[in-house]
């Protein structure tokens, strides 16, 4: 009888100890889906903080100059980006010489603007 007894105790507390691992391995799998969503949050509100200082820049303009007497004119075309180094927006200034006639508009997609 007293085996019996000490048997049916074993396959208790191995039936315990095995709930108590699912429940174990169940609390790591929504502790590992709390930090994917903590992570996900963050990346999120990493990109909309990085967006709104990007937002901070001017937008890009283009300087136009007149003339020379040999019929060319300096264009400037002026893009304003946020460097993350820096923490502040930076200026970068392209010049390109153009003919008169030219349209410093047509140039702008050939341009890093």
């Amino acid at each position: 009888m007293e085996n019996k007894l000490t048997e049916v105790e074993n396959v208790k507390k191995a039936a315990i100890q095995q709930t108590h691992k699912i429940e174990f391995k169940k609390q790591q799998q929504a502790l590992m889906e709390k930090r994917k969503q903590l992570h996900h949050i963050q990346k999120l509100e990493l990109i909309q903080k990085r967006r709104q200082k990007e937002e901070q820049c001017q937008h890009s303009k283009v300087r136009t100059y007149a003339c020379d007497d040999e019929g060319f004119r300096n264009v400037q075309y002026i893009n304003f980006e946020y460097n993350f180094e820096q923490d502040k927006c930076v200026e970068h200034v392209q010049t390109k010489e153009l003919q008169c006639h030219e349209s410093p508009v047509e140039h702008i997609q050939h341009m890093r603007v």
